[in-house]
């Protein structure tokens, strides 16, 4: 049985809070995941920020299907509906390569008329041209801040700080000590933040570590 919301927790499926709720995410760093996930052959079609859209729309297409939690549980929901749509991406990349078809129109999926805009289907302002371009641009800042460091460092600042997994699953996939993945981290994401801040004369509040 669902708990009842308190006056505190915010309600996904408002459209009045809504907005508010995917700015607490961290649009451009969802992003940054993304661009991560995706091959080289599959960026060569679209870009990040389109996944993105694309994952709003199926979120809100959905919000009903969710169980509020809270905001860090909504971002992994977000991430995981991008995944998703880059594995379906992959598949009809690979279909159309073989000069085949999966049967599968993908706005028709969505549920979204054909040469419909996805902006158009979202309520707030998360889809203005001036939010879009505004989080398009960090997330370029933030994807080339993350490039000017060491790749070790760059590897486990995306992993923890962006994907926010935690760390000793990740010093077992790198196949490295805890604490070698935490110092790793810890300088890494000092010299994120200092790139960030220099190229870019503001702070980075979106690389503050999520509890």
């Amino acid at each position: 049985m669902t708990e009842p919301r308190t006056s505190e927790e915010p309600d996904h499926r408002s459209q009045v809070e809504w907005d508010r709720i995917i700015e607490s995410v961290g649009p451009a760093g969802c992003i940054v995941v993304i661009d991560s996930w995706m091959g080289r052959a599959l960026s060569g079609m679209l870009t990040a920020e389109d996944i993105w859209q694309e994952t709003l729309v199926l979120s809100w297409r959905d919000r009903e299907q969710h169980e509020w939690k809270n905001v860090r549980a909504y971002r992994g929901w977000l991430l995981e509906i991008a995944r998703n749509r880059i594995r379906d991406h992959a598949r009809r990349m690979q279909a159309l390569k073989r000069g085949g078809s999966d049967g599968t129109a993908l706005f028709s999926e969505m549920g979204v008329e054909e040469g419909a805009s996805l902006a158009g289907l979202l309520p707030g302002c998360s889809t203005t041209p001036s939010r879009i371009s505004s989080t398009n641009e960090r997330a370029a800042q933030m994807r080339e801040a993350l490039a000017k460091l060491p790749e070790e460092q760059a590897q486990i600042v995306r992993l923890h700080l962006f994907e926010e997994r935690p760390m000793p699953e990740i010093a077992e996939e790198l196949a490295i000590g805890l604490a070698a993945a935490w110092y790793r981290f810890r300088q890494g994401s000092v010299a994120y933040a200092r790139v960030l801040a220099r190229d870019t004369s503001m702070a980075p509040p979106e690389t503050e570590e999520r509890g």
